[in-house]
């Protein structure tokens, strides 16, 4: 929030107990200045069919900035049933803030609502808020019923009307924020209703296309209040029933690009208060602003704050009696300088079942260094994504709230005076922010139990009688290969920043002063161990909405069949399959791949590559290793074995007796790494292991590894113009793309014999540009 002098636009300033104001200060400092995080997750539909894919694209903010976290690697999700167990747990690598992956909804996933839970450990610490969590259906298709138990109508009707500052005040204008929802916890729309003091009315109330409205009326201790709606039958709601005979109000509205702030009390509260001093503050979660206050004479003081004064988001107004107790709070959002890019189609191209187009968003900036935007692609009317939260409401709105928010995307989509207006209805109904003052008042320094995790650390304790130098670390997908120095005494020592996925171990060596390569003894600690536990009282967020007909469900029969393998007996198919294997392995190759026989297996690793041609390959016995260069460049070859890059001493006389294939790749090397930039050799064994010689490897397996990210398996269908498919159907979901330094969006997607789809688009970019959009197209 941008510092700026008060005086021009506030109350006459007096003297607040400087030491309450202090303890204030230093309080919120110390609980707020910590680096926050903020995660977000979108899904590619909210409702599925049992054997699908759940595709997903993780997002984690910082939260303070509203940018992507380039701080943290780790992160979590959690997916529970209907009784809050849970079904489903992954760990992933994020990068640049970025995590994608994939659910398989196998048979652990049963017919139902699921809650999808996304968190890093260093979150624990704060407000369960920042974390992100969303429902989403399985449906399963083999019982011809779950497509008509639609039409569910509410039991009955929860109706809560909510004093603007949090209390009522007798004597004085109360503004009233009035929020319906149905027993499935969703608002009930366009409800009509009659306001009565006693028997008299005061006004009619219409709510919202959400449930909330919101009205005023003069309060009075001495009356009694009453809400009356008129259903099938009468429905009434006594409410103002503790009015408070002392007290301040808060009130705040925006007005041509002001914010007006007033505070309001009444007579009998203005004879003890008139003199003493109140502090006004707000903060947008990080700055704490301050006023001291004053009456006078007066029962109501109102100023006024340019919205280009304030920070973009939500605001936290709270009043404090001359006690340090706050007595009002309310919450305020500010629209301005939140930028939500909007796309225009440049060009669509059909190819046989692909198409490709381009979207190109006017940004702000000359130039995008960086950008994240997740697509799914869908029927045009389908009925299975049904997101309560987008990417904009995760940020901006759910960690400054303590209640749920239904169809956040509403608040940001078109955003005019309407939505401006609805928008401050919710944050009336919402009551005191998530900033609790006695959490604040309470927090102590440095009790952050949960430490930010950067990949796995592993921690080395070397025995006594092990006497070490220098250790090598064998590489693997994400960890190119490393020596480590080993200082004399030394028993113990971290290793942080490594990634280990699934099926991966970690494979040391140890070297000695000639450079030759033995098996170390050494035992090693892996962090963390397993997926923290999270203590979230209330996991359960709004259901999916079921409001669907019944439809007809062979279609859906048809989509389970194509889940199945059929089993064909009394054909032997060895010779078949072994081409096929070795054809799917070539297909897969970045280079030449050669499938050794039993003679070839009748010499060492060197001779076998030297016949190759733009190789030069020879044992160094002066250092006890192998050399392979690229005749062509000089350059050394990157040396894989089994999928981990190993070092020249490893393959130093290597024997050919094990080795199923080998792929030379002389152009293209899969990453660059200092000195390996004359391309690979890739050595597959034929037990998928190290050769029986190969003694010099130490192996561990760790407790806890990360997802592998996995291909989205889109379904196939039988029939692209049946109702199931409309309804439910999934053409394509593109979790990672980025926007090009000309502001181009380049997609290509599935839309076989589909006419029309939907692009379901969200995304960021580093200058905290969010993308919130969804694009009808036709394609031709």
């Amino acid at each position: 929030m941008k510092h700026f002098t008060l005086l021009v636009f506030f109350f006459s300033i007096v003297i607040f107990s400087q030491s309450k104001e202090k303890n204030i200060d230093s309080l919120f400092l110390n609980y707020t200045k910590e680096y926050e995080e903020v995660t977000y997750a979108h899904l590619n539909k909210s409702i599925f069919i049992q054997g699908e894919a759940v595709g997903f694209t993780i997002y984690v903010f910082h939260k303070h900035k509203k940018q992507l976290s380039k701080k943290t690697k780790n992160v979590y999700v959690n997916i529970y049933n209907n009784e809050n167990q849970i079904v489903s747990q992954q760990l992933l690598k994020v990068t640049n803030g970025i995590a994608n992956g994939t659910i398989s909804l196998n048979k652990e996933f049963k017919k139902g609502n699921y809650t999808f839970l996304v968190f890093t450990n260093w979150m624990l610490n704060f407000n369960k808020q920042n974390i992100f969590r969303t429902s989403f259906k399985v449906l399963d298709i083999d019982n011809n019923s779950v497509l008509d138990l639609n039409n569910k109508k509410a039991k009955s009707l929860d109706i809560q009307l909510l004093p603007e500052s949090g209390h009522f005040l007798d004597k004085t204008i109360n503004s009233v924020g009035v929020v319906v929802k149905d027993s499935l916890g969703f608002g009930v729309p366009n409800l009509e209703g009659t306001i009565l003091s006693n028997k008299d009315t005061i006004t009619h109330i219409k709510l919202n296309n959400l449930g909330i409205t919101r009205f005023s009326f003069f309060a009075e201790s001495t009356k009694d209040y009453k809400l009356i709606f008129t259903i099938n039958n009468k429905i009434e709601k006594n409410f103002a029933k503790n009015i408070a005979n002392k007290g301040v109000l808060l009130s705040v509205k925006e007005v041509n690009e002001l914010c007006f702030i007033s505070l309001k009390t009444n007579n009998e509260t203005l004879k003890s208060i008139k003199t003493k001093p109140l502090l006004l503050t707000f903060h947008d979660g990080k700055v704490l602003n301050k006023i001291s206050v004053k009456f006078n004479n007066k029962t109501t003081i109102t100023k006024k704050i340019p919205l280009s004064k304030l920070s973009s988001g939500i605001t936290i107004f709270t009043v404090f009696n001359e006690k340090g107790k706050p007595i009002s709070e309310r919450l305020f959002f500010n629209y301005n300088n939140i930028s939500v890019l909007k796309s225009n189609i440049q060009n669509i191209h059909k190819n046989d079942s692909l198409a490709s187009i381009i979207l190109n968003y006017k940004t702000n900036n000359s130039k995008t260094t960086f950008t994240n935007v997740s697509v799914s692609v869908l029927p045009k009317n389908t009925k299975s994504y049904l997101h309560n939260n987008t990417m904009l409401s995760q940020v901006f709105l759910k960690p400054y709230i303590k209640g749920i928010i239904e169809n956040g995307s509403y608040y940001f989509k078109n955003v005019t005076n309407k939505t401006k207006y609805d928008l401050d209805n919710l944050l009336i109904t919402q009551g005191w922010s998530s900033y609790d003052w006695t959490s604040i008042f309470s927090s102590t320094l440095n009790n952050k139990k949960y430490v930010f995790e950067d990949g796995l650390t592993l921690n080395f304790k070397i025995p006594e009688k092990e006497k070490l130098q220098k250790l090598f670390i064998h590489g693997t997908k994400y960890n190119p290969p490393k020596f480590i120095d080993v200082y004399k005494n030394t028993k113990e020592f971290p290793l942080s920043d490594f990634f280990l996925f699934e099926e991966e171990k970690l494979n040391i060596s140890k070297v000695d002063f000639k450079g030759k390569l033995s098996k170390p003894n050494l035992k090693i600690e892996f962090y963390p161990k397993e997926i923290p536990e999270i203590n979230i009282k209330n996991l359960k967020t709004l259901p999916i909405v079921e409001f669907y007909t019944y439809e007809n469900t062979v279609a859906a029969n048809n989509f389970s069949k194509l889940n199945n393998f059929e089993i064909l007996d009394g054909i032997s198919l060895t010779t078949n399959l072994e081409k096929i294997r070795r054809q799917k392995i070539k297909s897969e190759a970045f280079g030449r791949v050669f499938f050794i026989d039993k003679l070839e297996r009748n010499q060492s690793l060197v001779n076998f590559l030297n016949a190759k041609p733009g190789i030069i390959a020879f044992d160094d016995y002066t250092k006890a290793q192998i050399v392979v260069k690229n005749k062509r460049s000089k350059e050394n070859l990157r040396l894989v074995l089994n999928g981990l890059q190993v070092s020249e001493y490893l393959l130093f006389n290597y024997w050919m007796d094990v080795v199923d294939y080998i792929e030379i790749d002389t152009r293209s090397p899969l990453f660059s790494i200092k000195n390996h930039a004359g391309g690979t050799v890739n050595i597959k064994t034929k037990s998928n292991a190290f050769s029986k010689r190969d003694v010099s490897i130490s192996t561990y397996k760790a407790p806890l590894t990360f997802t592998k990210k996995k291909k989205f398996y889109i379904p196939k269908y039988t029939n692209y113009k049946d109702v199931f498919f409309k309804n439910y159907g999934v053409l394509d979901w593109l979790p990672k793309n980025k926007i090009s330094e000309s502001s181009n969006l380049n997609l290509s997607f599935n839309s076989k014999n589909t006419k029309e789809v939907v692009l379901f688009i969200e995304g960021i970019t580093e200058n905290g540009d969010f993308i919130l959009d969804e694009k009808i197209i036709k394609i031709d």
